[in-house]
């Protein structure tokens, strides 16, 4: 260890180094971040600048005059020690790397042989060292990565990639396996002459700068396309790309990507979309209401016809049950056949009564049924028909038959009220005169001369009666005239023949009556101007009326209005059988006219009819 380094003792007495560095390098030796050392020839620090005494961790003191060995007696044996010692043997500067004993970091460690012993220069290179030692590992976990990522992708997906990225941010194919031309049909030659990966997008679909500078920045890079292949075919394609940036460099310089041939996907998408938007359209242009609701009773679903048909915003129900929506009640009886479809899994078929926004109780004819998801949770399904107008049709087609029966039996007691009538008519009247004429006829056969002459004379007095009774029975039940020769002037004699009875006076206006209209319309016209004007004369009490009949548009209009003392129509309407009235009503109904009846006590009365000339979908 105390042995003389060059086996000279002169070396020793002719050295330059002493305690301290010349002057003129002190300052320089100094300031340096690098370490500076001198031994003699006997191993002996001579001379340690700052950065070496920092490195040492010991005073300089203590190392001044010291050996090396008996300093750091863990260098013994190390590489330093073989290092220094073969500099001295063969008088050669020599050079390597080495950590610290003390400190752990590398050095680059330079020994130069001198006249009096050694100089010794070593320069800090942790850093160096470092950024290496993770670029050596940076490459190994980018080799590892990409074994990894082509196992992984030819796992997993039907081709993978990789590129390159030049420092001008051109990106070039490198590989692919072997599903890139199966799915493109270009091999990567052929692509890239092409112009890259930009000439495979759709031409919908191109948006490299974005993806570029996505990818350029660092980002992974996902993303759904279509591709045209060689053969012109379009397809879609789902990649991945992963960018790998070098940091001594400061960029990204490959791309490792993954892509799957989704095309029987899209497609199968496209038509589902297809299929949904197509069930869309029926179903909101239904007119029907769909909905359905899960199986805590909440609505998921309904179509557009239910929006419309509640008068509301039902949207605002997507996600609520049947009992935040509607009344109660109405949600309990709801509920309660929803719980028998799920029980039962079988489908109803139901009237339903539920009001809607607007505060109307509709009818409902709903068809309600289990639905069963994947998961096996029942949902409820239904579909219901707006059927209140047929229910109010119904319960209109009810009354109209309850009053065509009371109309039917009043006919039959109209026709046995006039059959009667008509008999005592004959009785009275016809039979009392035949009965006259039989008697006078019977004395007549034992009468001689003037007595028989006076008897006969009386017989056909009586025969002129007898006749002038029956045409005026026949006018007064139906007169010919309203058959031979219409409405007109038959209604003209009507009032003639009832001024003469009445002393009272019409005021007739009329248009259009001039043509001939249908048998019933004719009838029922001169029997309600018939019944209307008996009425005036039994009640009114006045001495004047005014008739108006008229032809309006395919209609026939008849008013007949008085000014006599009138009588609340409110209650006469309300009454089931009131007389004339109610006849006239029935005549009406059968032609589906309308009867408008205005009278007040003390105001008057105004009658106005009317009946259509026109049968449904037929001729006058």
């Amino acid at each position: 260890m105390g042995q003389d380094l060059t086996g000279d003792s002169s070396l020793r007495a002719a050295s330059p180094f002493s305690r301290q560095a010349p002057p003129e390098f002190a300052h320089i030796l100094e300031a340096v971040r690098d370490i500076f050392m001198a031994l003699d020839a006997d191993w002996r620090f001579v001379y340690l600048n700052s950065a070496a005494v920092r490195a040492a961790r010991q005073p300089l003191e203590k190392l001044l005059g010291r050996s090396i060995w008996e300093s750091f007696p863990a260098l013994l044996g190390t590489e330093v020690e073989s290092r220094y010692r073969q500099a001295v043997a063969e008088q050669t500067p020599i050079h390597f790397e080495t950590t610290g004993i003390l400190t752990g970091r590398w050095y680059d460690i330079s020994v130069y042989p001198v006249s009096t012993g050694l100089a010794i220069h070593g320069r800090d290179i942790t850093e160096r060292k470092q950024a290496e030692e993770a670029l050596r590992t940076s490459e190994r976990l980018l080799r590892e990565s990409e074994e990894q990522h082509r196992l992984v992708s030819e796992l997993t997906a039907d081709y993978s990639y990789t590129c390159q990225v030049d420092p001008d941010g051109t990106i070039r194919i490198e590989s692919a396996t072997e599903g890139f031309k199966r799915i493109t049909g270009y091999t990567v030659a052929e692509l890239e002459a092409r112009g890259g990966w930009k000439s495979l997008a759709h031409p919908d679909d191109r948006d490299e700068i974005r993806r570029e500078q996505r990818i350029l920045s660092g980002q992974r890079d996902v993303d759904e396309m279509r591709i045209l292949t060689k053969q012109g075919e379009i397809r879609w394609i789902r990649f991945s790309t992963i960018p790998v940036a070098d940091p001594g460099q400061g960029r990204v310089v490959r791309l490792l990507g993954a892509v799957q041939d989704i095309t029987e996907r899209k497609r199968a998408e496209i038509r589902l979309r297809e299929s949904e938007e197509r069930f869309r359209n029926f179903m909101d242009n239904s007119p029907a209401i769909a909905f359905m609701r899960d199986p805590d009773g909440r609505y998921v679903y309904f179509n557009r016809t239910q929006q419309l048909l509640m008068q509301g915003p039902v949207a605002s129900w997507l996600g609520k049950t049947i009992f935040e929506v509607f009344p109660p009640q109405t949600a309990a009886e709801l509920a309660a056949h929803d719980a028998e479809v799920l029980a039962t899994g079988q489908a109803m078929r139901i009237e339903e009564k539920v009001p809607a926004l607007d505060g109307i109780c509709r009818d409902w004819l709903a068809f309600k049924f289990p639905i069963q998801d994947a998961l096996g949770r029942r949902f409820l399904g239904g579909v219901a028909v707006d059927i209140t107008e047929r229910k109010v049709a119904e319960k209109a087609l009810r009354e109209s038959e309850e009053r065509l029966q009371a109309l039917s039996r009043r006919l039959l007691d109209v026709q046995e009220a006039e059959r009667r009538s008509f008999a005592r008519e004959l009785h009275d009247e016809i039979g009392q005169a035949l009965t006259g004429l039989s008697l006078v006829l019977k004395s007549s056969a034992l009468a001689r001369g003037e007595d028989l002459s006076a008897r006969l004379s009386e017989a056909q007095a009586l025969v002129k009666e007898l006749t002038g009774q029956v045409r005026d029975l026949s006018l007064r039940w139906r007169p010919t005239m309203l058959d031979d020769l219409g409405l007109l002037p038959a209604l003209l004699w009507l009032i003639d023949r009832y001024s003469a009875q009445t002393s009272i006076s019409i005021h007739f206006e009329h248009r259009g009556l001039e043509r001939r209209f249908r048998q019933e319309v004719e009838t029922a016209a001169y029997r309600i101007v018939q019944e209307g004007l008996t009425n005036v004369a039994r009640h009114a009490r006045v001495s004047k009326v005014a008739l108006r009949v008229w032809l309006g548009m395919d209609v026939l209009c008849i008013q007949i209005e008085d000014q006599g003392c009138g009588f609340d129509a409110g209650l006469v309407q309300a009454r089931a059988n009131c007389g004339g009235l109610s006849g006239m009503q029935e005549r009406i109904e059968l032609l589906r006219g309308r009867l408008v009846l205005e009278a007040a006590p003390g105001k008057g009365t105004r009658l106005t009819v009317e009946l259509p000339v026109r049968e449904a979908g037929g001729t006058p």
